[in-house]
């Protein structure tokens, strides 16, 4: 299947909002962590 520009831009946009989901849900972990206590 040969892959259009539009593809390629759409790909690219999912990576980077995937990127900065996982980004932001691993800093929430951590400050939950870091104001809980420790288990």
């Amino acid at each position: 299947m040969i892959e259009t520009s539009f593809d390629a831009r759409t790909r690219d946009a999912y990576r980077a909002a995937h990127y900065e989901r996982s980004r932001a849900f691993g800093e929430l972990l951590g400050w939950l962590g870091r104001k809980s206590p420790s288990r």
